[in-house]
């Protein structure tokens, strides 16, 4: 009986010290899960601050095309403009020897009436 008694100390004593292991290796996977979820959620921050960054990072590219568009138009528009300006500055030219062929002939014309009407 003592030896059963014994045996029921031991088992006991054993229980004891498995539980008190329990409860450590418990504890420490309670805390390294702490750990772990604390290094996720600052991973997760991060990763959201990345996010934040890419999205204005192609916010800013669109931005860029559009305006590179816009000066493709605007540069076409100005070539448009200069060669109707080239066309415009050909025509005054060409009106204007006109009017010198005009005032050539004119001159010329003048000059025969007003000799004419002198020898007269």
């Amino acid at each position: 009986m003592s030896s059963n008694l014994n045996n029921k100390k031991k088992e006991k004593n054993n229980k004891l010290i498995v539980d008190e292991d329990t409860k450590r290796l418990l504890e420490y996977y309670r805390l390294r899960m702490e750990g772990i979820i604390k290094e996720r959620i600052d991973w997760l921050k991060t990763l959201e601050g990345i996010n934040l960054e890419n999205e204005n990072f192609h916010e800013k590219e669109w931005e860029l095309n559009k305006l590179n568009e816009k000066i493709i138009q605007l540069q076409q528009s100005l070539c448009q403009s200069n060669i109707a300006l080239n066309n415009e500055r050909r025509r005054i030219i060409s009106f204007n020897s006109e009017i010198d062929t005009f005032k050539s002939k004119f001159l010329f014309l003048f000059n025969i009436y007003f000799y004419s009407k002198i020898k007269r």
